[in-house]
């Protein structure tokens, strides 16, 4: 079976609106519905490929965990072959919250592969407001050198904590990368914007950084840079990003950073009851100005 199928099933496992069910029902199911064949044999191919798609499943589920996003379903402790719905483990309040987020996430996800480069970037700056980031600048030009923002990070002050938290100030330099295809980033990317962070960590001449004012790169705050992107981040762009301390964000994470009350509100179209995308680019042009 193909990693591909295997893939679908699990997008398809992600909808399932049952507090817990069981893995081999549902892919006999699926797989004598989607390719034709007899119960029997869609049992037998799951005997072959179980171990694939319990693989594929947890994978997906660890990732949730790593990036802090809800995953929709878990495995039962007891049970491997039993997977519960997430939306079921808490009292009616949370499973209402996290019903709510993923439906609001996934569809927010779909609507950032729609608008195009230029429009995330400036999207980028309701991201980072969204994740407390203050300060931000957009850079216009192109000889922005990898940086498509910029701006200050800090945490209030706790009286018992004056020291420690006064490390907590950052100098935030971004760089958003957008895919029409899903396509994953290009580790490469990552390893020239790392480049681009240590030469400004070492400058203070702005011919280079024309794009960043002088308060910005004479400041003594260290610099933090963040990568955002619509599409997700394969394994050898993870390790450049961690070998020159970058944090990452994918699509999934910022479509739930997105995913609030007062963000879903004004997207909503209630024509269609679903997210406008001619409404967020409204929303774009709002923010560039």
């Amino acid at each position: 079976m193909k990693i591909s199928d295997i893939k679908k099933f699990v997008e398809h496992l992600k909808v399932i609106n049952k507090n817990r069910f069981y893995l081999s029902e549902e892919f006999i199911k699926w797989n004598s519905d989607n390719f034709k064949m007899s119960e029997n044999e869609s049992a037998e191919v799951y005997e072959i490929n179980a171990n694939k798609i319990t693989r594929q499943i947890k994978g997906y589920i660890e990732s949730c965990e790593s990036k802090h996003i809800f995953s929709e379903f878990k495995f039962d402790e007891f049970d491997s072959d039993v997977l519960i719905n997430t939306k079921f483990l808490e009292g009616k309040d949370q499973k209402d919250n996290i019903e709510y987020k993923l439906e609001w996430r996934n569809k927010f996800y779909e609507l950032l592969k729609q608008i195009d480069w230029r429009e995330f970037e400036l999207l980028g700056q309701l991201i980072l407001t969204e994740n407390h980031i203050e300060n931000i600048q957009i850079t216009k030009s192109q000889k922005d050198q990898g940086i498509d923002f910029y701006g200050y990070f800090s945490l209030k002050n706790i009286k018992s904590l004056p020291r420690f938290y006064n490390y907590f100030k950052f100098r935030i330099i971004g760089q958003v990368k957008h895919s029409e295809k899903n396509k994953g980033v290009d580790h490469q990317k990552v390893a020239s914007f790392g480049t681009e962070i240590n030469k400004l960590r070492k400058t203070t001449d702005k011919s280079y950084f024309v794009n960043l004012d002088d308060d910005f790169i004479n400041s003594k705050w260290p610099i933090l840079g963040i990568f955002i992107t619509n599409s997700y981040y394969p394994i050898k762009a993870k390790d450049f990003a961690n070998e020159y301390g970058i944090i990452y964000w994918d699509g999934e994470q910022i479509s739930q950073d997105l995913a609030t009350k007062k963000n879903i509100d004004k997207l909503f179209d209630e024509i269609s009851q679903d997210l406008s995308l001619e409404k967020l680019k409204v929303l774009i042009k709002e923010i560039s100005k």
